[in-house]
């Protein structure tokens, strides 16, 4: 396999934490050639898990045996879960209703609860922690800044469509100062 990305980029961050969406953290545990350019890129870097990722990719796991095979992925690989105590979910909690505000406000009404929850974590982060995602939709640069692209090529277990894909990933960084901006332009 593939990755395509600008290695005079990445090295900005070379050792930032990395917060994974459940759709690079689904890519990962389906190919191993995924895993492995992945990791060539990312090597230095603590991969963080969500909670709420954890929750969206376990629930996927409806294949006899899926459970328990996604749960060892997730122990035995080199991630970290965030972390998830009173003062953190206090503080996610007083961001979730801003953002889901501010996405409703700004025309996205339907988001996901899921991604308002994570948006809100990584608000309550300093600007060290790095959001990777695929989706575009929900995660843009209207509250993020977006670092870099990276493309990494996939196979597909799927017989009927193409024999592998090309997915990019955004890496992403949560804006404080855009996000006070989309704040103060809320209706009262």
């Amino acid at each position: 396999m593939t990755a395509f990305y600008d290695n005079r980029l990445t090295e900005n961050f070379h050792q930032e934490a990395i917060a994974l969406d459940t759709n690079v953290l689904s890519s990962l545990f389906l190919d191993k050639m995924y895993w492995e350019d992945f990791m060539n890129i990312f090597s230095a870097n603590q991969l963080l898990i969500d909670p709420i990722v954890k929750l969206e990719f376990l629930r996927g796991a409806f294949r006899v045996n899926a459970y328990e095979e996604q749960s060892k992925f997730l122990t035995s690989h080199r991630f970290t879960s965030m972390a998830d105590n009173h003062d953190i979910q206090t503080k996610i909690y007083e961001h979730v209703f801003n953002v889901a505000r501010i996405y409703s406000h700004q025309g996205n009404p339907s988001i996901p609860l899921g991604d308002i929850f994570i948006i809100a974590r990584l608000a309550v982060y300093d600007q060290s922690v790095l959001f990777l995602t695929r989706d575009y939709g929900d995660f843009d640069t209207m509250l993020f800044d977006r670092k870099a692209i990276v493309s990494i090529e996939r196979k597909l277990r799927n017989k009927l469509g193409p024999p592998e894909i090309v997915e990019h990933i955004q890496i992403l960084q949560f804006n404080h100062e855009k996000y006070q901006v989309c704040l103060d332009t809320l209706p009262k």
